[in-house]
């Protein structure tokens, strides 16, 4: 696939495939807003619980999202750094879609305990890794305007929820919102290197082979080596 955009700049290709594990954790964010009045209904047509949820358990469905949140950032912080950026972040999908597919055909209030609990997981520690990753696989030309993108990214991820939620069931709302983590999967699997930065100081042949992947496009004569050699000066 990557010799058909060899006149793009891979690394947009990449950062716009991770930043749809951006939009899809700020789809979390916001995700309640359309479904607890729901879940708060009387009909059951509307309500797959086939009663109204209590303000107990409305308290719950809104406050596990940031329990999973503050023990999610530690132990993915600590992998991306033993186990590589990659493999990370599509683990980070898992959570998310799993929690989807559980809210579309959940009749019983503790799989939205526990979706809501494992998105709030993902979700903060997508905010360490991903931008890391786009940090670490972009020149110092355009970094900037890449870790921006995944603010856009992120706040069409808070506007979604309320374009279409209101408007069709729980179910057919939830396994919309899985289709982006599932294409972020695919894509990020097929797409993305491992970062050059994970690479150096243990195989600078990988290291070299990520980044002539990395830099393909590139009009002028590349020299992996010498960006290499620029990353190790930056770690000392």
């Amino acid at each position: 696939m990557r010799k058909y955009i060899s006149n793009v700049n891979y690394v947009y290709i990449v950062a716009i495939a991770g930043n749809l594990l951006a939009l899809t954790g700020d789809i979390t964010l916001t995700w309640s807003s359309p479904i607890l009045p729901k879940l708060s209904s009387n009909d059951t047509s509307v309500n797959p619980l086939g009663e109204p949820i209590t303000a107990d358990q409305l308290s719950w469905i809104g406050s596990l999202l940031y329990i999973g949140a503050m023990c999610g950032i530690l132990p993915f912080s600590f992998l991306a750094d033993k186990l590589g950026r990659k493999p990370v972040l599509l683990a980070l999908a898992i959570p998310h879609i799993f929690s989807f597919v559980a809210f579309a055909f959940a009749k019983n209030i503790t799989w939205y305990y526990i979706g809501r609990f494992l998105g709030g997981v993902s979700l903060s520690s997508v905010y360490i890794v991903l931008p890391m990753y786009v940090a670490e696989i972009s020149e110092d030309s355009y970094r900037g305007m890449l870790l921006v993108s995944y603010s856009t990214f992120a706040s069409f991820g808070d506007l979604f929820p309320y374009l279409m939620g209101p408007y069709v069931s729980i179910m057919w709302f939830n396994l919309t919102l899985a289709i982006f983590p599932l294409l972020f999967f695919a894509l990020f699997f097929v797409l993305a290197p491992e970062s050059p930065y994970f690479y150096v100081n243990k195989d600078d042949y990988k290291a070299e082979e990520c980044l002539n992947i990395l830099r393909t496009g590139k009009t002028k004569i590349y020299n992996a080596r010498e960006e290499i050699e620029e990353i190790k000066k930056r770690d000392q």
